[in-house]
């Protein structure tokens, strides 16, 4: 028997509640892609909502959540021109790319890496050094940041089709 899921887009209500509110539903056909039907249903419900009054140019953009199954990179960029933020939770196994070292010639040949290293999430010897500030007032704090890591596509993603042509 095949299976068949529901996409659905929700208003979250504002201020200390649980309270959610439907705004659309998508039957998923087997074999339907999911990031395009996404994109189609998420383009369509915030044209709806900007049609309605209920986003105006000044607002804060809208955030469209995704859960760690979608390709969010590639929603992100089928999606240009709307006034949204998309934020996505990642898996703790996922792979993310640094930035491509400068290339310096090897006399044995070869081709210039295409990427830098790897950026494995649930790997800590694969992250960037921590740095730490002691404020007076709120106490010791750390943060890390790893600027212009990429996504590597998975099998059957966008990413790796375009990158094969």
């Amino acid at each position: 028997m095949a299976a068949y899921g529901h996409r659905w887009c929700g208003r979250a209500g504002t201020g200390r509640t649980s309270w959610t509110a439907a705004l659309d539903a998508t039957l998923l056909e087997p074999g339907d892609d999911v990031a395009a039907v996404t994109t189609v249903q998420s383009r369509e419900v915030v044209e709806r909502l900007v049609a309605a009054g209920q986003w105006k140019p000044g607002d804060p953009e809208m955030p469209v959540v995704l859960d760690a199954g979608y390709d969010a990179s590639r929603i992100a960029h089928v999606l240009p021109g709307l006034p949204v933020d998309i934020l996505s939770r990642l898996r703790q196994g996922r792979v993310m790319r640094r930035p491509t070292p400068p290339w310096v010639y090897d006399t044995r040949g070869g081709r210039p890496p295409k990427h830098g290293g790897g950026f494995i999430f649930g790997d800590p010897g694969t992250r960037g050094a921590e740095q730490a500030t002691d404020d007076r007032r709120y106490g010791n704090a750390t943060a890390q940041a790893n600027l212009g890591i990429n996504p590597r596509g998975n099998n059957g993603s966008a990413h790796v089709q375009r990158q094969a042509q």
